[in-house]
């Protein structure tokens, strides 16, 4: 397409300069055709470039190609992938209410850090959902479930944090559905890692402010 316009504009602009060698210098008819001609000029070297443009993509494509042939089989093998995850030392008892200068507030909530590591043991941000779970081990009745959490890959995204004095982390809130009557939570964390498609589990004891 773009090399037939070039054809048809290397023809307009030989017919043009046939016509003004035919044509009484300064006339108006000349002039006409001059101006033309500059303009059918101009045309073509925008043509000519987005020619040259055309054809570097074509070899830049064709490089890519050339390189995903060769390490075909060993890119998905390259992408880092999670190994274990870790319930950070700081996951525990946290409240969604500001201090009202009573002292010690009860907990509406646990935070967990959540902690993905690849096989040499460095973090990780991997993409993948999570599933939360609070429960009292020591109710009466049994295992009593306290709350429960669960987030997309999507809502993931926005829960990741750069740690200053602490490894990077998934930073997540999950409240209590039933406040606690006992201060020990156990924290049981599903973790499905969307690279691998396989899913980490982790439990963790945590103590919380009960009102």
């Amino acid at each position: 397409m773009v090399k037939g316009k070039t054809f048809l504009l290397l023809s307009l602009v030989a017919c043009h300069l046939s016509l003004l060698s035919g044509c009484d210098a300064g006339g108006p008819a000349y002039r006409r055709l001059a101006a033309e001609n500059v303009e059918l000029k101009n045309q073509l070297a925008k043509t000519q470039d987005e020619n040259e443009r055309l054809a570097n993509e074509r070899q830049d494509l064709q490089a890519q190609r050339d390189t995903l042939m060769a390490i075909e089989g060993r890119r998905v093998e390259a992408i880092p992938r999670v190994a274990s995850v870790e319930l950070g030392k700081w996951t525990g008892g946290y409240s969604l209410q500001r201090e009202d200068g009573g002292g010690r507030r009860p907990h509406d909530s646990v935070k967990i850090y959540l902690i993905p590591r690849d096989a040499a043991g460095s973090v990780i941000k991997a993409p993948g959902s999570v599933t939360i779970r609070l429960f009292d081990l020591s109710a009466a009745g049994g295992a009593e479930l306290l709350g429960h959490c669960e987030l997309s890959a999507a809502e993931m995204e926005s829960q990741w944090f750069t740690g200053l004095l602490m490894p990077d982390h998934y930073s997540i809130v999950c409240p209590f559905t039933k406040p606690p009557a006992s201060p020990d939570i156990t924290v049981h964390v599903e973790f499905t890692d969307y690279v691998a498609g396989k899913t980490f589990t982790e439990v963790k004891n945590v103590r919380v402010n009960v009102p």
